[in-house]
């Protein structure tokens, strides 16, 4: 009883402590008022998710799941690893988001792609809209040429989800512009094409700037695909502002990954008015958002202006995907060039307040890797980088672990005790 009266007091204090702990940018790791022990908080709110998982086994489904974040997602490591547990479990079906990343001169490890006729230029979400509008994609191309082609091929990710026979791509362009897509299958022939059997086209439902679907359809499944364009006039823009291939035959994991290097939480807000848009029309069954690295470092930073963004953004999401569930995720602890992230408290009490107010569930990254300076321990482990903002390959997929670990805890909590999956096995000496 005593110890139940002293957390009960502790907690009360905590909660008319956090402003001050925010005014004063406290650097408190968040273990000071979260007790995770790698636990997903407000778990309860992942169960409609849970319980489709378990339908991939009994009913053959497919499960959804998109994340967005910044560099850490970009960068292809951490969703490498979600992947690999997640393919262990359930099995994967589709690599879903895909992107000619090149042509706006990022360069990831998991896709290939180049132009083959006509000039294409790229942006992403650091800028500011204007002609260029953004998905969840974060990234744009553009073209003005009456003629234009590029090809993407997903790379290095495993072959059973690197095909499909679906391409979906979200676009804009004038009513006389047409759009063609063929593929090939380089597993078994690196020569023949292969045409879409089908193809629908329609414009989405908050289409107030003229933006479409249109999706290919294939008998066969590919992993290498040609897009070309054609319009009746030079200087006409044709905008591509997100891209998916998909595997309607196979069951399992669909895992989109979204993430723009540099990225901040209103880079998404603020710059990217089509990404809700997009997001109703992938209709996830999960979406997980990773940010906080970047803003942890701004003096341009103010908790409650921060909070009311995110909170808005959500409740839009929210409002069009009712049935997903979402998780956000504290920023990892950093010291980029030397300097302490001096929002990250502050961006962590508002991942977790907004998280219990809307229903949506909350991870503690930070507290995970071992809490406020653990970075220098991951350093001399060899699972960060140099310049102690990113991580080592084997820094995300340790990451991956304990994240993957957090669901499938939360998943076990709800299925009989031989339905339980294994957890990753996890040295725990890194903290």
């Amino acid at each position: 009883m005593k110890k139940k009266t002293f957390r009960f007091i502790l907690g009360i204090c905590l909660v008319f402590a956090c402003p001050l702990l925010i005014s004063a940018q406290d650097k408190t790791s968040l273990t000071a008022y979260t007790d995770t022990n790698n636990k997903i908080i407000y778990s309860e709110n992942l169960i409609p998710f849970l319980n489709k998982l378990k339908l991939i086994k009994t009913e053959g489904k497919k499960v959804n799941i998109l994340q967005l974040g910044d560099s850490h997602m970009q960068m292809g490591y951490f969703v490498e690893e979600m992947r690999n547990n997640f393919s262990n479990a359930f099995g994967l079906s589709s690599v879903g988001t895909i992107f000619p990343y090149s042509i706006a001169n990022y360069r990831p490890f998991y896709i290939q792609s180049k132009t083959t006729s006509g000039i294409w230029e790229g942006k992403n979400n650091l800028n500011t809209e204007s002609d260029f509008k953004y998905g969840v994609s974060g990234f744009t191309i553009k073209t003005n040429n009456k003629n234009a082609s590029f090809e993407i091929a997903p790379h290095r990710i495993s072959n059973n989800i690197a095909s499909g026979n679906q391409v979906i791509i979200y676009y804009q362009a004038v009513e006389s512009s047409t759009l063609n897509v063929v593929g090939k299958n380089t597993l078994i022939d690196t020569n023949t094409i292969i045409n879409s059997t089908n193809v629908f086209s329609s414009k989405l439902e908050d289409s107030a700037n003229n933006w479409k679907k249109v999706t290919f359809y294939f008998e066969k499944p590919i992993n290498k695909i040609s897009i070309s364009i054609k319009q009746a006039n030079e200087g006409s823009p044709f905008y591509i502002y997100g891209m998916q291939l998909i595997n309607s035959n196979q069951p399992g994991i669909i895992y989109n990954n979204c993430g723009v290097g540099g990225a901040q939480f209103s880079s998404l807000c603020n710059n990217s008015s089509y990404s809700v848009g997009q997001i109703k029309d992938i209709n996830p069954d999960l979406i997980i958002f990773s940010y906080g690295s970047n803003e942890s470092y701004t003096s341009a930073f103010k908790y409650n202006n921060y909070f009311k963004m995110v909170r808005d953004y959500l409740t839009k999401v929210k409002q069009v995907v009712p049935d997903a569930a979402i998780i956000l995720t504290s920023p990892p602890d950093t010291r980029s060039k030397n300097r302490f992230p001096i929002n990250s408290d502050s961006i962590g009490i508002a991942f977790n307040k907004i998280a219990q107010e809307l229903n949506l569930s909350f991870w503690d990254l930070r507290y995970q890797m071992g809490g406020n300076g653990s970075l220098y321990k991951w350093l001399k482990n060899g699972l960060a980088s140099k310049d102690q903002l990113h991580f080592t390959k084997d820094g995300y997929a340790l990451q991956a672990k304990l994240f993957i670990s957090a669901i499938f805890d939360a998943f076990n909590n709800t299925v009989s005790e031989n339905e339980k999956l294994t957890l990753p096995m996890i040295n725990q000496n890194f903290k």
